[in-house]
């Protein structure tokens, strides 16, 4: 944790806009360094916003793998994020990164069910999507399939808006949770 703390906040990370937690933010960092250590390893973060959760999971990876970042990027699933031109928001999530030394991620800029099409397996699908119950039980339905055996199921809002009683229906008492409001299923 202080080594992923450290790296964060050279990074200054926290300064992204967002809304995860310092301690969530290192606990991306340390599972992208734990799951991310080969070039055919891959990870998936479903909703990236501004990239805050992005760059936490970017620092942990690299150079290994590949990101995945699936975001519509206008901002109108994310509960009090600024609506913008799908060409601005992902101008900006880029920018958040490259400003602070970090490669672009691949970026499918799509509806996560709709992009769910193009990955056929992942290591870790990070979800923090659109946040009602409907949509998170369908991110549940499209991504679990494509995690790898020893792999990992995540996400974040665990229990708040749709995401505890989607999440709680798929996995019941396996569901385990991390930092703060981190969820996670190994598969």
């Amino acid at each position: 944790m202080v080594e992923a703390h450290a790296r964060l906040a050279e990074l200054r990370v926290s300064a992204i806009p967002g809304w995860m937690t310092e301690a969530e933010l290192c606990w991306l960092y340390e599972q992208a360094e734990r799951h991310v250590r080969w070039s055919d390893d891959v990870w998936v973060e479903v909703g990236c916003y501004r990239g805050r959760s992005t760059a936490a999971v970017m620092a942990g990876a690299v150079p290994f793998g590949t990101i995945w970042c699936v975001d519509t990027f206008d901002g109108r699933a994310t509960p009090g994020g600024e609506v913008t031109t799908p060409a601005e928001g992902a101008a900006a999530f880029c920018e958040e990164l490259r400003s602070r030394g970090l490669p672009i991620p691949r970026i499918l800029p799509l509806e996560s069910h709709i992009a769910a099409r193009y990955i056929d397996t992942a290591t870790v699908v990070f979800i923090d999507g659109a946040h009602d119950e409907a949509s998170v039980h369908q991110d549940i339905a499209c991504w679990l399939p494509k995690v790898m055996q020893g792999g990992m199921l995540c996400g974040h809002d665990y229990p708040a808006y749709g995401v505890g009683p989607a999440v709680d229906a798929a996995f019941g008492d396996r569901v385990q949770t991390g930092p703060d409001s981190i969820w996670f299923v190994r598969v």
